[in-house]
């Protein structure tokens, strides 16, 4: 809502000389208010007020919630980085969370690092068959011609000689 202005019309001139009253007013300047305005117009500028205070504090609160709201975006994206980098590395997922950094490059570098020190040096010796028994053909490392040249010994472990 806009507020006018409103000023008294120009007092009369009277006949007295230079001297006006003490309730007359200068020209220019606006003619008092009553009491009864006065007191709607400070009860309206509260409730405005009271109305502001309670939208700066709304407004704090959303600022206070949006902070918050992106810092744990931001935790899930490198947290989703250091599982993609992980996967991507070939390291097991429990070591995803032990890869330092916040950048693809810096995942990534650590993530090589970390590779160098879970690969074996040598390749590992294949472990002793159990009760002397030879250990199971796994047929899914061979190659079919593999399977063909082995395939006395397939057979033989199919119909459980092994």
């Amino acid at each position: 809502m806009r507020w006018k202005r409103v000023y008294s019309p120009d007092p009369p001139s009277g006949s007295g000389g230079g001297s006006q009253g003490a309730d007359a007013t200068v020209e220019g300047s606006p003619a008092p208010v009553p009491y009864e305005r006065f007191q709607q117009v400070v009860g309206e500028r509260n409730r405005y007020k009271t109305d502001l205070d309670a939208l700066t504090a709304q407004q704090a609160t959303w600022q206070q919630t949006q902070q918050q709201l992106t810092s744990e975006r931001d935790q899930a994206r490198v947290a989703a980085l250091r599982t993609r980098t992980a996967v991507a590395a070939g390291l097991p997922l429990e070591f995803a969370e032990r890869l330092q950094g916040s950048t693809a490059e810096e995942l990534q570098a650590d993530a090589a690092k970390m590779q160098a020190y879970l690969k074996p040096a040598t390749p590992g010796v294949p472990p002793a068959p159990v009760s002397g028994q030879p250990a199971r053909i796994d047929l899914s490392n061979l190659t079919p011609a593999q399977v063909r040249e082995r395939k006395a010994e397939v057979l033989q472990q199919a119909r459980g000689g092994r």
